[in-house]
């Protein structure tokens, strides 16, 4: 199962996306970006 957390660092908007074989934290530019990732 593939979880997804959002946080903010020092203002700068985060997203980790955790699934069993792999975890991917990455900065989020913008929103689109956002909705792209969690599309995918």
């Amino acid at each position: 199962m593939t979880k997804v957390d959002h946080w903010r660092l020092d203002g700068v908007p985060l997203v980790c996306i955790r699934s069993p074989f792999m975890i991917t934290v990455s900065v989020v530019d913008d929103d689109r970006m956002l909705l792209d990732g969690m599309a995918a």
